[in-house]
């Protein structure tokens, strides 16, 4: 395979600059300057991300639209450092070269990773945590509005999926009654004090009802992943007693997993991709000396590892644990993908898949 071109060579004519290339041809820029600019940039990243972080615990509703504000900080960031500091080109390596071919390379990494993830997951999960197999929902799930454990938000009743059934969450100060029917006809009623919470199993999460022990207005419910108001697939109803009620019903399916891989590719794939694969590998590279060594026939050198390094570091200001650090070394497979193709098309392919697979991984234990 011929290597790949010098990034910091003046292009060809007729042939657009390279990634991370200065407007006219010259000296390359100096390796501290691209170093100070591409780690205060993602430094200045990270601070978006903890304001937002910061602002959706505040305001819950804010929480929505978290996902869509972190992907404007990773797509917009690169756009202005290349307007300020006059670079051309394409700075979220988006269209460096075909789709297609970046498209196939993402595919084929994600199916040639995919039984070695499998089976290192499979021991980690049964040998060191000591979780059974197949126990958890699998593929079956209430949907992508009801994943992830929501933080406690005072004055609503929080509505989220826990193994195979809905956990309910009473953060009001005012207790309210859960009526749960069973399959088998049964009923199930449960006073859930304030702050408290129970898990409702998929027999009884099929269909449900809540209402205050003493009457009175009801608490708003909302979901997990989304703290938007969740409206009762039947009407609002009031007993005899005059106590309003909220009836809910719920059908397992799992067409979640496609929004959820939707969600993946267009609002945490292709953001942190075109940050970290786009604008850093692709500035890393125009700064610093061409690598001297090649990893399986593709150029790969301290470029390269710094940006897998950032990856992992941004990645502890959402979680400020030591384990997420471990994202450095799917960084690296990330770098080699958009070091191979030129381009984040596969970085982002697999970057999704990989998510994905790891979520699907995660509901099968339990």
């Amino acid at each position: 395979m011929p290597a790949a071109p010098d990034s910091r060579a003046p292009p060809a004519s007729g042939a657009p600059p390279a990634p991370g290339a200065p407007p006219a041809p010259g000296a390359p820029p100096a390796p501290g300057a691209v170093l100070l600019e591409v780690v205060g940039g993602t430094a200045l990243a990270g601070l978006g991300i903890a304001a937002v972080e910061l602002a959706a615990t505040a305001v819950p509703a804010v929480g929505v639209w978290a996902g869509a504000a972190v992907a404007a900080i990773f797509l917009g960031l690169p756009l202005l450092m290349a307007r300020l500091r006059g670079f051309s080109g394409d700075p979220l390596g988006i269209g460096r070269a075909p789709i297609l071919p970046g498209l196939k390379l993402g595919l084929l990494a994600a199916l040639v990773i995919a039984v070695p993830f499998i089976v290192g997951y499979d021991l980690l999960a049964t040998q060191v945590f000591k979780q059974t197999r197949f126990a958890g929902p699998g593929l079956l799930s209430y949907g992508e509005a009801y994943q992830g454990i929501p933080a406690a938000t005072p004055g609503f009743v929080l509505l989220y999926e826990e193994g195979h059934g809905l956990a309910v969450a009473n953060h009001t100060a005012s207790p309210v009654v859960v009526l749960a029917t069973r399959a088998d006809g049964g009923a199930t009623r449960v006073i859930l004090r304030p702050h408290a919470r129970h898990l409702l199993s998929s027999q009884e999460a099929a269909s449900w009802r809540l209402h205050r022990v003493h009457g009175g207005a009801l608490p708003e419910v909302r979901t997990g992943a989304a703290l938007s108001p969740l409206v009762a697939r039947d009407l609002v109803t009031t007993t005899p007693a005059g106590e309003r009620v909220y009836t809910f019903h719920h059908t397992r399916g799992r067409s979640w997993l496609l929004w959820y891989l939707l969600s993946q590719l267009l609002v945490v794939a292709l953001p942190e991709e075109a940050f970290f694969r786009g604008w850093v590998l692709g500035r890393l590279r125009a700064g610093l000396l061409e690598p001297r060594r090649r990893l399986f026939g593709v150029p790969f050198g301290a470029a390269h590892v710094l940006s897998a390094l950032l990856f992992a570091l941004i990645h502890l200001v959402v979680t400020p644990s030591p384990h997420r650090l471990l994202v450095f070394f799917p960084g690296l497979l990330f770098a080699w993908l958009g070091e191979r193709s030129r381009a984040i098309v596969a970085p982002v392919v697999h970057h999704a898949f990989s998510n994905a697979l790891l979520r699907v991984a995660i509901r099968t234990y339990l």
